[in-house]
């Protein structure tokens, strides 16, 4: 997973073609001839939740999901999974440094 989302965020780092981005993320995320979309997926959500939870911190977030979900990705399945990515880093984000009681 961390292996699609670092591709796809290199893809979006670089401008680089759509057509050549999916086909490198397609050939990761396929094995024994079989495309493995759920790891496509929860790599997505990753990215999105990250996103929709700080725009800064993640600022690739939303184009590196949008990448992946061409590379065959469920949207739908994306967002479901986004939000507990959002509910997890929220719930990480209590007091500390950075961040008010």
């Amino acid at each position: 997973m961390a292996r699609l989302a670092g591709t796809a965020r290199r893809h979006v780092c670089e401008n680089s073609p759509q057509g050549v981005a999916v086909r490198e993320l397609v050939q990761i995320a396929t094995e024994r001839g079989r495309l493995r979309a759920d790891l496509l997926e929860a790599a997505a959500a990753a990215e999105l939740g990250g996103w929709q939870h700080s725009s800064t911190s993640y600022w690739a977030g939303e184009q590196t999901a949008l990448l992946l979900v061409a590379a065959g990705a469920d949207r739908a399945r994306v967002e479901q999974l986004a939000a507990t990515t959002r509910a997890h880093l929220a719930n990480a984000s209590g007091p500390g440094i950075g961040h008010s009681a």
